[in-house]
């Protein structure tokens, strides 16, 4: 869907996005005007409550701050930058477990109940989810519309990559075997806490 706005912090890196969305809400919203309803809101972290504030709940959900889990294996000696195969793994692997720390989390708060608070202004007692889903049941409208597919095709072809070069840590060659091994181990869960022992039980199968 495209949405009257998007908010995000300030930044270089969101200068597509912001190019992007401008486009798609004045084709799936012609009615509302850029001036009366901004497309796009960058504002500084400072001010950006609701998105900074919400990293320390990610923190306390892994128990963990993933920063640390990482340079674990700087301490420990699990990983030597003077490897090219410490390198590619940790490429590999690690970028995979914040992702599925970050999804795992994503759908933990999205369906979390929200405790019933009766003075409250927002709805409560349900999850943020549901509200999402079915906001007229609370007296709220979504104002999202869909966007067309072929106008979200042209739009991503302007961007010169594709989202698997983005997306791609090592070189095809060895995320072939990296795969294999992975299997082969048992394919285990791509958990913060285990990273590193996945990490060590690897790198043998690579001899």
């Amino acid at each position: 869907s495209v949405f009257v706005q998007a908010t995000v912090d300030g930044g270089s890196e969101t200068g597509e996005l912001y190019a992007c969305h401008v486009v798609m809400r004045q084709q799936c919203m012609p009615e509302l005007s850029l001036q009366e309803a901004p497309a796009f809101v960058a504002l500084k972290s400072t001010d950006s409550i609701p998105i900074e504030s919400s990293w320390h709940l990610f923190t306390n959900y892994v128990g963990l701050d993933l920063k640390e889990i990482i340079l674990l294996g700087k301490s420990q000696s699990y990983f030597n930058p003077a490897f090219p195969l410490h390198i590619d793994l940790f490429n590999w692997l690690w970028p995979k477990i914040v992702q599925y720390s970050l999804d795992d989390f994503v759908d933990y708060w999205n369906n979390h109940k929200i405790r019933t608070q009766r003075n409250k202004a927002l709805p409560s007692g349900v999850s943020p989810k549901f509200i999402c889903d079915f906001p007229e049941r609370f007296g709220l409208t979504h104002f999202g519309t869909p966007a067309p597919q072929d106008l979200v095709d042209t739009l991503r072809q302007n961007i010169p990559k594709s989202r698997e070069e983005c997306y791609r840590w090592v070189s095809d060659e060895f995320e072939v075997r990296v795969s294999e091994i992975y299997d082969h181990i048992g394919a285990p869960k791509l958990a913060p806490t285990e990273g590193w022992t996945i990490f060590c039980q690897m790198l043998p199968h690579f001899e």
